[in-house]
């Protein structure tokens, strides 16, 4: 029956997948078709040449879109290639450096709708660019491909179980078994292409009474920026690899049609390095494997930069309270923050030294020598050794409260006036060990 009756309103998007292939296979699986074969591959190998494949990775920050198929397989997609109010458009996320679609998992394929703005909800719309969301293409019940189109509710549908999702509130499940939302691909533009601002987000809501609603999100996102700074015309860069994780939790209060109260607690922990690269054993964990530095007097220098390798972490805390309250024409919000920030920096260390060449030049005549000639030599004129005392701990609080009234003066002119107070405390150090120097002091 719920097939019979979606059907007529239902349309196929340009480049609508049919059938999915399964996502994954157990290690039995594995090990059973590897032996068949007579590879002699292990399961960790398998798992771990797929894990390099990056056509299998997931979405990436700053993936593009490309057509799946068709005449513009493999073109770049943007907004104008997307139809006010739906259908969806299928596609695959591309790495823009290396043209690398990633197509080899169907967990990659992504959905991308084109909708009025003003018809997003504000969590929606703060993760779309220019009105397009992109959402999983894989159905949250049994993985079939959500590959059809309710054109009258707006709604995405999957053809398997009917289940149906409504891509203005985060791919929010409005009917069928699925017994979740979607995951959402946040957006931004770039160059005028559509580019993932970040990977899948996964959000939990729960109606608790007809005035309550609980909600809960989490985030995850792991990459590996390559060849990201360094002295690369003398073989000397780092990556810079990152591990960021968040989770918010909401309650909204009803009170009435006039007032509505919001209550958000998020934490968010975000981790990333400066090292590896062209020395891949130099890390934070392994500092005595990077090389000694050598720098000659003429200015050009070898081996790794003297403020490399590195990497930090960071903890934000974060309380939120807000209302809502509509009276006529006016609609007034306010709310008030607190935000705690924590920081773990590792402060560079150089075990392996430093090492200053030059002094070849003869007596009292500047602008001779060869500074190279000393290193040749050995002639050192200087040496630096350094080690780790410490790790530069900074904690601070940041404070905000705003006021805000909308008001519709006419139809067609709403005035949004406000105002907003913030502080942010200067910070101090987990064990205090921050030190300053003032030239003005007294030595006691």
């Amino acid at each position: 029956m719920r097939l019979a009756r979606a059907t007529p309103s239902c349309e196929a998007p340009q480049g609508a997948f049919v059938t999915l292939g399964a996502a994954s296979q157990d290690r039995r699986t594995l090990l059973k078709a590897a032996l068949g074969l007579g590879l002699g591959l292990s399961f960790l190998e398998v798992v771990s040449a797929r894990a390099e494949d990056p056509r299998m990775l997931r979405p990436q920050v700053g993936d593009q879109f490309v057509f799946p198929f068709g005449d513009r397989e493999g073109q770049i997609i943007t907004p104008e290639d997307l139809p006010l109010g739906g259908p969806q458009q299928l596609a695959y996320p591309m790495d823009p450096r290396g043209k690398i679609v990633r197509n080899g998992s169907t967990l990659n394929q992504v959905v991308l709708i084109r909708l009025d703005p003003t018809e997003l909800t504000d969590d929606t719309r703060a993760h779309a660019a220019e009105g397009v969301v992109a959402y999983s293409a894989v159905c949250t019940h049994q993985q079939c491909p959500v590959s059809m189109w309710q054109a009258q509710a707006k709604a995405l549908f999957c053809a398997c179980h009917g289940s149906e999702f409504d891509p203005r509130d985060r791919a929010r499940v409005v009917d069928g078994p699925a017994p979740r939302r979607l995951p959402m691909l946040p957006l931004k533009m770039v160059g005028g292409a559509l580019t993932a601002a970040g990977e899948f987000t996964g959000r939990v809501d729960v109606q608790l009474t007809n005035k309550d609603r609980v909600s809960a999100r989490y985030i995850f996102q792991q990459n590996i920026l390559t060849g990201a700074t360094g002295r690369f015309a003398a073989g000397a860069w780092v990556d810079i690899p990152a591990r960021d994780q968040q989770i918010a939790l909401d309650w909204t209060r009803t009170f009435s049609n006039q007032l509505v109260n919001q209550l958000r607690y998020s934490f968010s922990r975000a981790g990333f390095g400066f090292e590896g690269g062209s020395f891949p054993t130099c890390t934070q964990a392994n500092i005595f494997a990077c090389p000694t530095g050598i720098t000659l007097q003429s200015g050009v220098a070898f081996g790794i930069q003297n403020n490399l390798p590195q990497g930090r972490i960071i903890n934000n805390t974060q309380v939120q309270d807000n209302a809502s309250l509509t009276r006529g024409r006016h609609t007034f919000k306010t709310g008030y923050e607190i935000l705690r920030a924590r920081a773990n920096s590792l402060v560079n260390a150089q075990p392996s030294g430093r090492y200053w060449f030059g002094g070849t030049e003869s007596p009292f005549t500047p602008n001779t020598g060869n500074d190279f000639a000393s290193f040749l030599l050995g002639s050192v004129v200087r040496a630096d050794f350094t080690k780790n005392l410490a790790t530069w701990l900074p904690r601070w609080w940041d404070h905000a409260l705003y006021f805000q009234d909308d008001w519709k003066v006419a139809p067609a002119l709403t005035l949004n006036l406000g105002l907003r107070w913030q502080y942010e405390s200067p910070f101090n150090t987990k064990y205090g060990q921050q030190s300053q120097f003032s030239p003005d002091a007294i030595d006691p």
